[in-house]
């Protein structure tokens, strides 16, 4: 039971990581962009749905709140992706 419950505690981590990670690489690749492509709109759309489905897959509350709060501020920053 413990080893168990240590595995999800890294992999919540490292998932929480890797949606820290996400949110900062969006904003480098599109953060000095003022207009869009629509294979741009596209690739982001793609990414953030790949996001998405990832996260539900592990189907933990705090993560998807993590999630929430990360596309909520990517919507404030580039509303044309939502």
């Amino acid at each position: 039971m413990n080893q168990s419950y240590d595995y999800d505690k890294i992999l919540k981590k490292s998932l929480e990581a890797d949606l820290q990670w996400f949110e900062e690489e969006f904003d480098q690749i599109f953060k000095s962009k003022s207009k869009f492509t629509k294979q741009e709109i596209n690739m982001a759309n793609q990414i953030l749905e790949m996001l998405t489905k990832i996260t539900n897959i592990y189907n933990n509350e705090q993560l998807l709140y993590s999630l929430a709060r990360i596309l909520n501020e990517l919507e404030k920053k580039y509303p044309v992706f939502f």
